[in-house]
């Protein structure tokens, strides 16, 4: 058989492939939630990383994370610009940094698929494997940020996502990954008139020898030679296991589904939310005080007409510190006592370390129908360069070039509040897209979940639809429901199975009311946390391993 060389590629190719993935990720995400792209949305990306170097890889694969953070994260430039001092053009600095770096994950993942490739390895089924556990990585590592981890684009897709009580967010990211490598796999090189390119062409999938993705008989990869334009067989078994993935999983997700919405429920709890819709410009100006403390009180009073068990404000409601006596904390609780309920708010809290130095917490506040205050919670995840500045020595520059950010030290104690016929653990701010934050309150016995948040600082952008969406796996996880509070929306009431069950406007004052249940479960994720992206972190690194031990040789 006569092999066919693969035509060039015009100059710039690669780098517009990459830039395409990174397009296609993005808008998978909310606002556009296009999320059926994030099905191919690797494709281009892979197929441009085709005969690389791990280290040219790395470098495509960082463009493509580049590009997809941009366009994902983009409100961070919004955030600063508004709400600090910095000029516009160093807001968009900053979030070219961010964004650099955390498109080394993906550069990271594209050369370790090509390295792994080129020593002969099966990457078809390593490749899921490995972007688990740099997402995971990403969630914890340096600062830990785990924001738009790529199963989060399927939040929509209820039956799907129900695997989420055993793998977290993670096992939905593992199948969207093992889908695109499938299509890679498939594809055919240019120029060959066929899926598998012969000896020496220089594709995807090669002979022995050539750094492939998926290399040929005798490498230890997924497909076999064969003459051109003929079937991959030994691709079969990767497409048997991914039909039964998103044909069974799926059908899994749904018969779950209802099998917890039959079940009796274990506890139910008719919850108040107040939106009161503060302008960030004006949160914390004493001149709004009275206003602003006056709007929740007004909020509350009509909530508690309609008899709720739980009113809840959001993060840092008070625009004073709640611990200091006085008129302004007196009136907060008169407002439970006055209208007998119970009143959870957040609001910004001083005290002192063994040092004697002063300490700023961000804090939530349960105060009783009597009007006695009940229990507190610390925020133990941190906003980084928002709340704190992580490796403050190193990075002295940044609080002299970002005024605004603050100086807040997390708490350590994941409480867990008591009501009457309920117990509800709170996840300040954006805790609730960290799963082991969360995970920690149901473990501990809540039988429910509150986010209260401040999303004004995000403004017109699609952060506040993102951070609903992640919000939504923590309830499947856990078999919870969720009871998102917002200052400016978007506030929202989460079943158990992820569903959104009722969502407020953005930047409108209002107050709802509605009854949630729990079923009582105890999840797989609930009792072991990230098991799967352990395993796919430790079956990595053997991975990787084998692939050095195997080079020596």
């Amino acid at each position: 058989m006569v092999a066919v060389a693969e035509r060039p590629r015009r100059p710039g190719t690669r780098p517009l492939l990459a830039a395409a993935s990174g397009v296609l990720l993005a808008a998978s995400f909310p606002a556009p939630d296009l999320e059926p792209l994030a099905w191919i949305g690797l494709v281009p990306l892979l197929v441009a990383a085709r005969g690389l170097r791990p280290g040219a890889a790395f470098r495509i694969g960082w463009l493509g994370g580049l590009v997809f953070y941009l366009a994902t994260v983009y409100w961070v430039a919004y955030t600063i610009g508004s709400y600090t001092t910095v000029p516009f053009a160093v807001a968009v600095a900053i979030l070219a940094l961010m964004a650099s770096i955390l498109a080394c994950y993906t550069g990271a993942f594209v050369a370790g698929v090509r390295w792994l490739a080129a020593r002969g390895l099966p990457v078809i089924w390593l490749a899921p494997l490995l972007w688990v556990a740099l997402e995971w990585l990403r969630g914890w590592f340096f600062i830990g940020f785990p924001w738009a981890a790529l199963g989060y684009s399927q939040y929509r897709h209820h039956d799907l996502v129900q695997i989420a009580e055993v793998t977290g967010v993670y096992g939905v990211s593992a199948i969207l990954v093992l889908f695109n490598m499938v299509i890679v796999g498939i594809l055919p090189e240019r120029g060959t008139g066929g899926i598998l390119p012969e000896r020496g062409t220089g594709g995807i999938l090669p002979e022995r020898g050539t750094g492939g993705i998926l290399p040929e008989r005798g490498t230890g990869g997924i497909l076999p030679e064969r003459a051109a334009g003929t079937p991959p067989r030994r691709l079969v078994p990767a497409l048997v296991a991914l039909t039964l993935l998103v044909v069974g999983v799926p059908t899994w997700g749904r018969w779950r589904a209802a099998a917890l919405a039959r079940r009796p429920p274990a506890g139910t709890l008719r919850v108040a939310l107040a939106q009161g819709n503060v302008e960030q410009a004006h949160k914390w100006d004493p001149a709004y005080q009275d206003e602003t403390l006056a709007r929740y009180r007004a909020l509350t009073a009509e909530a508690a007409a309609r008899r709720p068990g739980l009113v809840v404000w959001p993060e840092t409601a008070t625009p004073f510190f709640f611990h200091e006596p006085g008129p302004l904390r007196d009136a907060v609780l008169e407002t439970a006592g006055g209208n007998g309920v119970y009143l959870l708010f957040g609001s910004p809290a001083l005290r002192q370390a063994p040092s004697g130095a002063i300490q700023e917490l961000n804090r939530a506040y349960l105060v009783s129908p009597a009007g006695r205050e009940l229990a507190t919670y610390d925020k133990m995840q941190l906003v980084p360069f928002g709340e704190y500045v992580p490796y403050a020595q190193a990075l002295f520059f940044v609080r002299r070039i970002v005024e605004a950010v603050g100086d807040v030290v997390p708490g350590l104690v994941p409480t867990v509040f008591r009501l009457p016929s309920a117990r509800f653990g709170v996840a300040i701010c954006y805790e609730d897209v960290f799963p082991s934050v969360t995970r920690r309150f149901v473990a501990a016995g809540a039988d429910f979940l509150v986010n209260v948040t401040n999303d004004a600082w995000y403004g017109p952008t699609s952060a506040p639809h993102q951070h609903l969406a992640q919000a939504t796996f923590r309830s499947i996880e856990g078999r919870v429901p969720l009871v998102r509070v917002a200052n400016t929306g978007i506030s929202a009431v989460i079943d158990v199975d992820g569903r959104i069950r009722w969502q407020g406007p953005l930047f409108e004052p209002l107050v709802h009311v509605e009854q949630i249940s729990w079923p009582g479960v105890r999840t797989f994720y609930t009792r072991f946390g990230d098991v799967f992206a352990w395993a796919c972190a430790l079956a990595s690194l053997a991975a990787f391993g084998y692939g050095a031990v195997k080079r020596r040789r």
